[in-house]
């Protein structure tokens, strides 16, 4: 027969979380929002931060 795990521990032995559950404060997102928006600013960004390093490295 096995004896329980240690207080602070799961069946196999590893830590519990000690603090709050993640991602459910106020203001935290979870990416139910439609990601069209936030892909385009990226690849936009994307862009840009290439044209600057095109204008510094030249294929070292």
């Amino acid at each position: 027969m096995t004896s329980p795990p240690p207080p602070g521990t799961n069946s196999a032995g590893t830590a519990q979380p000690a603090g709050p559950a993640l991602n459910r404060g106020e203001g935290v997102t979870t990416g139910t929002a439609s990601s069209k928006s936030v892909d385009e600013a990226i690849a936009n960004e994307n862009k840009a931060v290439d044209g600057r390093l095109k204008g510094i490295c030249r294929g070292c």
